[in-house]
């Protein structure tokens, strides 16, 4: 009997070396996890099932979504020109200092314009505007020569004697002016406005350095963000700045899952303590169950961010 009992103490002791061995293992991976940061993702879309017919399709769509997640819109306006240019101005220096932002178009100089020429003229002698098009099914050639005579001889129908030998009648130059272009942006004084309700508003399109999923970058980038504001607003309060983009979406998104989290597991932490108190009146078993807890809510965390690389901000809401 004696023998029986000393064997399960050492049977006992060993599997509690092994349980506690592990444990601290697992305490000091999930704090040097903590300490680098977490980095949740808050990305919905990544836990929808992949399709396994076509994998091409699932690439495409993955790139689709991280570019358009990229994406970031602003628009500033006042009722004054000259004070909507001034805090554009300042809202676009505020953002472009910081490394977060990447490819910020906000002022087109003559070299972007060029380039959007560029990218269609080597296929010039395949495009022609609807008009052209019309003019030589209905075989009115006059037509075509009588265009090419006005624009030779029109003050800005030509730009270099170049251009006249790569495109005698004109042809590219009209299929560029009857692209479709949208009704309300003007490009004034090398930059994108928008004149509506009275308002000038200047367009700033950028993309951001990183994951819009990210809570990191998303903390970051608002933070930038809204720093530019109030110095935009710095120059006239009745300025309005308007922003879109998916960061701003997940942000609020994530915003809303760690709210949820903190009153679910808070909820079932009481609800916990209430239930094993009143059982077994006794404050042990309560310290036993939260701990029981508290390991397996991290020996799960450290197993999926080991594995997967990555912890969605979502799995610990249906956790809490």
């Amino acid at each position: 009997m004696i023998k029986e009992i000393k064997t399960l103490n050492k049977s006992f002791k060993f599997r509690f070396f092994i349980w506690l061995f592990t444990t601290i293992s697992l305490l000091v991976v999930f704090s040097v996890i903590l300490f680098k940061g977490t980095n949740l993702n808050t990305n919905i879309l990544d836990l929808l099932p992949e399709s396994k017919k076509n994998h091409n399709i699932n690439k495409i769509s993955s790139i689709f979504n991280k570019r358009v997640s990229e994406k970031v819109v602003f628009l500033i306006g006042n009722k004054d020109k000259k004070t909507a240019e001034k805090a554009s101005d300042i809202f676009y220096k505020t953002i472009n200092k910081n490394l977060l932002f990447k490819n910020i178009n906000y002022i087109i100089n003559s070299s972007e314009q060029k380039k959007w020429a560029e990218l269609y003229f080597p296929y010039r002698l395949s495009l022609l505007s609807p008009q052209d098009k019309v003019n030589l099914e209905n075989k009115k050639i006059n037509l075509l020569e009588q265009s090419a005579i006005m624009s030779l001889y029109s003050p800005i129908g030509i730009s270099s004697s170049d251009l006249l030998q790569k495109d005698p009648y004109f042809n590219f130059q009209r299929f560029l002016s009857g692209l479709p272009q949208p009704s309300s942006i003007e490009l004034i004084d090398s930059r994108p406005m928008i004149h509506k309700n009275n308002k000038w508003y200047l367009l700033i399109y950028a993309q951001i350095d990183g994951s819009s999923y990210s809570l990191k970058n998303q903390n970051k980038i608002i933070s930038i963000i809204n720093k530019a504001k109030k110095n935009a607003l710095k120059i006239n309060n009745t300025t309005e700045v308007l922003s879109n983009g998916v960061i701003f979406y997940a942000k609020s998104g994530s915003d809303s899952a760690q709210k949820e989290i903190s009153i679910i597991g808070i909820g079932s932490i009481i609800g916990i303590f209430l239930l094993v108190f009143f059982t077994f009146r006794s404050l042990s078993p309560i310290f036993l169950t939260l701990l029981s807890a508290a390991i397996g809510f991290m020996t799960a965390f450290v197993v999926v961010k080991l594995y997967f690389n990555t912890v969605y901000i979502f799995t610990l809401v249906f956790w809490s």
